[in-house]
């Protein structure tokens, strides 16, 4: 497995974009994920109006600080619950599909291998069965878009999320040909899977995110983690992985984010996913 190292941009939300890319090359890493979270991230939900301008000037800083798009994640919502495909509203989805078509043109212009979405809740009133039904017939759309776009799809399970146990992500990448898992490694172990269950996953994925972590917190310090990336790593490498490996240190006041310093963690990070200076867990 080539090793290709990327960081999100959201990582840095009170610096201008370009001087996050400058920081992320400064650090050593070769490729960036680009975060559309709502309107809190870089690049908003707004900014797709106009995603021909958008792109272009993320490519023209890419290209200066010598990066690539890694990654594209979109969020519609930062309520996790809406613009999702296990919405059951009609006209939530249209809108939901109607900013993914659009996301989706973006990400091809900033030559992303892929998509990153979040998979949806399941709602009141509904049962998982029922959640799982709509989401996996919403997603089949997402996925032939994606495809005429040149890009993958993949979803990120998370903390309330329809998939937040190894046996529901299954069950949805088996409902969806052409689906792929971006693997949030800190997030999963999170929501009570082991290391053993998230490396399972490896020839699933389609992305993947590396953050130390512990059972009662999604985001550590390095020298805190309590997550053994070894596994992990080696069952990508013999799945063949092709796809980049991604830090997400992250800061925002939720799950207790806003307590690390994210540039000190990342360069940590990266080095030890580098094979240098390894804590002895790793």
């Amino acid at each position: 497995m080539k090793n290709r190292y990327s960081c999100a941009d959201y990582g840095w939300p009170s610096l201008q974009h370009r001087t996050v890319m400058a920081v992320a090359s400064d650090l050593g890493y070769s490729g960036i994920d680009i975060g559309i979270f709502e309107e809190v991230t870089h690049t908003k939900v707004s900014d797709l109006k106009h995603w021909r301008e958008k792109s272009a000037r993320i490519n023209r800083d890419l290209n200066n600080m010598g990066l690539q798009c890694a990654d594209v994640f979109l969020v519609p919502s930062v309520d996790l619950s809406c613009l999702t495909a296990s919405h059951p509203d009609p006209q939530m989805q249209s809108e939901a599909i109607r900013i993914f078509e659009i996301a989706a043109l973006f990400a091809r212009r900033l030559k992303a291998p892929g998509l990153t979405i979040c998979p949806g809740v399941v709602h009141e009133g509904d049962t998982h069965q029922q959640a799982l039904l709509r989401t996996s017939k919403a997603l089949r759309a997402r996925v032939e878009i994606a495809s005429f776009n040149g890009l993958e799809l993949s979803v990120e399970p998370h903390w309330g999320s329809l998939i937040d146990t190894a046996e529901r992500v299954g069950d949805l990448l088996d409902a969806v040909d052409g689906l792929s898992l971006t693997l949030d490694v800190s997030m999963m172990f999170f929501c009570g899977m082991s290391v053993e269950e998230i490396a399972s996953f490896a020839s699933r994925t389609r992305h993947i995110q590396f953050r130390p972590g512990s059972r009662d917190k999604v985001q550590v310090r390095l020298k805190h983690n309590q997550i053994d990336f070894a596994p992990i790593l080696s069952a990508l490498d013999q799945a063949s992985y092709q796809g980049w490996l991604g830090t997400e240190y992250v800061w925002m006041e939720k799950w207790g984010c806003d307590q690390i310093d994210v540039t000190e963690e990342s360069r940590q990070l990266l080095k030890s996913l580098k094979g240098e200076d390894l804590p002895s867990m790793l």
